[in-house]
């Protein structure tokens, strides 16, 4: 089965295997491809060998679901299916040391930052239920608010965001290493902008590791 090659692979694909670490739906798993359904975040997770010439079979099945999200490390399926986005995302992966809890100044946002995150981050709802499920974490000295890092419903670590009074000290590498010390160990990942030169620079002296594939986000609805 094609989705049994992918789990040996946990670079490349770590936002699958963090997937099958987490309460799923398996629709379809053939010798070809796979569809893979996440009822937390409604997202659709499908992949398919790009040898098989079973894309458009596979396109066919996904449109005909009628999804919400789809995410796919296969440009041949994100360019198959009839979405309204389709956007491609740099991955990286966090194999490093990671900053014990009694050592961090990283801790749950608190409420009264909510309204800050939510303006800068420009999905205020969604931040919402983030924080809600303390999944935002603020990182403070002196009772200040430095910057931010969450965690998204799949599991990556994203959103890394510094003040701007408090870029170019270091602070973006220092909160994603919290970031990723926060996360589970099968889910140190993050998914990153072609376009966020900033958070690449910080993913890069980390010395996180760079996928060789591409996430492409599909939104239908």
């Amino acid at each position: 089965m094609y989705l049994d090659k992918i789990k040996e692979d946990g670079i490349n694909y770590a936002n699958i295997i963090t997937i099958l670490n987490l309460p799923h739906e398996l629709i379809l798993n053939t010798k070809d491809y796979f569809l893979i359904y996440f009822p937390e975040g409604d997202i659709y997770y499908a992949g398919c060998d790009e040898k098989s010439d079973k894309d458009e079979e596979l396109c066919k099945k996904i449109n005909q679901i009628g999804y919400r999200v789809l995410s796919t490390p296969s440009e041949k399926i994100a360019k198959g299916l009839n979405s309204k986005i389709s956007k491609g995302y740099l991955q990286y992966v966090y194999r490093g040391d990671i900053i014990k809890e009694s050592e961090s100044k990283m801790t749950i946002l608190k409420d009264e930052d909510l309204e800050y995150v939510q303006e800068t981050y420009k999905r205020g709802d969604y931040m919402v239920k983030l924080h809600k499920n303390k999944k935002i974490w603020g990182y403070y000295e002196n009772n200040v608010l430095i910057g931010y890092i969450l965690e998204h419903a799949n599991g990556s670590t994203g959103g890394l965001f510094v003040k701007p009074e408090f870029r170019k000290k270091g602070y973006g590498t220092l909160i994603l290493k919290e970031g990723y010390s926060r996360a589970k160990e099968y889910a140190r990942f993050s998914q990153v902008d072609f376009e966020n030169i900033s958070s690449i620079r910080a993913h890069e002296k980390l010395n996180c590791i760079k996928c060789d594939v591409t996430i492409y986000w599909n939104v239908n609805k």
